[in-house]
């Protein structure tokens, strides 16, 4: 369970509402939002157990930006957010 020790995850759920779980003490988790100009840096400062932190992350594969799954992912992801498809029927 080391391997979560010190890390920040930010989970979206199927709504797209956000938490945010940390465990660790060498780890600071600043939130800024430009929408609250007099309090717009906010030290997230709660903290979770490696255990709760695997519990979130389940036995998924962990992908990066620099994986070999990258673009496909990006181009569905954008795909949901635009609201049309990334693949289009080429009339002849």
């Amino acid at each position: 369970m080391s391997e979560f020790n010190d890390c920040v995850v930010v989970h979206y759920d199927k709504d797209g509402e956000t938490s945010y779980f940390v465990t660790g003490d060498r780890v600071r988790l600043f939130v800024v939002d430009e929408r609250a100009p007099n309090d717009r840096v906010y030290e997230f400062l709660s903290r979770d157990t490696p255990h709760g932190i695997k519990e979130i992350l389940k036995d998924d594969p962990i992908g990066s930006s620099q994986d070999d799954r990258h673009a496909g992912i990006k181009a569905r992801i954008e795909e949901f957010i635009d609201g049309k498809p990334r693949l289009t029927i080429v009339e002849s």
